[in-house]
Formats: C-alpha cells, structure tokens, sequence
C-alpha cells in the first residue's frame, strides 16, 4: 500500500446475542480500512463481575502469514483487554483477488474459519439477566504520524430464568388453562354422562324385560 493517511473501522459480532446463564459469548472482531499504521492498541472493556466467571475470558487473535495461519492465543484479565495488534491485519491479503490498492487486508475476512480476533467470555451460572454493553475502541497511529480512533460497543441479553424456561411455562399456562376450562365445565359434563349411562341400562333393563 502507498504511504497514506490511514483510516479504520472495527467491526465487533456477538455470535449470539441472546445467553442462558451459563452460556460462553463468542464475540468476533473485524477491521476495515486502508493505510499504514505504525503503532496500535485495541482496548475491550467488561467489567461485569456478576455477569462473567473470573478467569473464565480467552483471547484469540489469527493471522495468516505466506498462506500459514498463526493462532495466538491467551486469557484475558478479569475487567478488559488492551493489546497490539498484528500488522497482517491491516496488510494487504495476498490470497485475495482484488487489487492491492484498497483491496481486501487481513482484519476483513475469515482464517481458516476463524475470525482475525476471538474472544470467550464465559457467564456464571448465576449471572444477573438484563442487557449489557461491551465498548470497543481502537486507537491507531499511521505513518505520517496522524492519530486516530474508532469506538464501537456490542450489546447482549443475559436471560432470566423465566426467558431460559419460557417454553415449559407456556406449556404449563395452557394445561392450566385448560384445566380451569374443565372445572368449570367438568360438572355439567359429567351429570350429562351419568344420565345417559342410566338412561342406557334403563333401557336395557326395560327392553331386556320385554324379550324375557
């Protein structure tokens, strides 16, 4: 890439938004952009602690180096994650085929199916439900000494126990229903019943009579 001012965006997905308390969140992390960056810091900000397991956040970074992919990989702290990013991220990706001037860089697209940075946070079982935001930001350096910054946030659910059970409840509210439709109902139903079931030997008894 010609020497030029750089600019980039972070591009951060929750692979599922929606968690079970328990459940590990997979959060994903793409750059896009064009330039060249002397210096870098991406910063992950979660410092829930009802939320996540202490220990319990992994931190994975790809790259793809002459068509080898190189998986870096270590656990986060407890709060967030401040780290420096690889220069093949921002690099123009050989594999691609579109042409190098703001063609595809390695933080745009997956390495062997993995996305250029990975993180698992793992939630506690008894997490606190409710809706939470992870913020992002991304401050980079290029080479003509310009400074710059990119902010984004990721949002998800932690579910209640009554969202993590909703199906069983709305099956036990309508066998509830319907038990109360019959309470209601059951007692004229049943005397109809009994009064054809006596009507019924009664005829028997009567007809039985006739032909003896």
């Amino acid at each position: 890439m010609t020497d030029q001012s750089a600019q980039y965006s972070v591009t951060p997905i929750i692979e599922d938004p929606q968690l079970d308390r328990g459940d590990d969140l997979w959060l994903d992390i793409y750059f896009s952009g064009n330039g060249s960056i002397d210096h870098n810091k991406l910063h992950i900000q979660f410092p829930f602690a009802d939320v996540f397991e202490d220990g319990g956040s992994e931190f994975v970074q790809t790259i793809s180096d002459n068509g080898g992919t190189d998986k870096i990989r270590e656990n986060a702290s407890n709060v967030g994650y401040t780290i420096g990013l690889k220069e093949a991220h921002f690099q123009y990706d050989e594999s691609s085929d579109s042409p190098e001037e703001f063609g595809r860089i390695g933080g745009e697209r997956d390495h062997s199916g993995n996305p250029p940075l990975l993180v698992k946070l793992s939630t506690k079982q008894e997490a606190r439900p409710g809706n939470y935001t992870i913020p992002i930001t991304f401050t980079y350096q290029d080479s003509n000494g310009n400074v710059n910054q990119d902010y984004k946030e990721a949002s998800f659910h932690v579910n209640s126990w009554q969202e993590e059970n909703s199906e069983i409840l709305k099956k036990i509210a309508v066998i509830a229903a319907a038990a109360t439709v019959l309470s209601v109902v059951g007692g004229p139903i049943v005397d109809v019943i009994e009064w054809i079931y006596q009507l019924i030997l009664q005829a028997i008894s009567f007809y039985g009579g006739i032909l003896n």
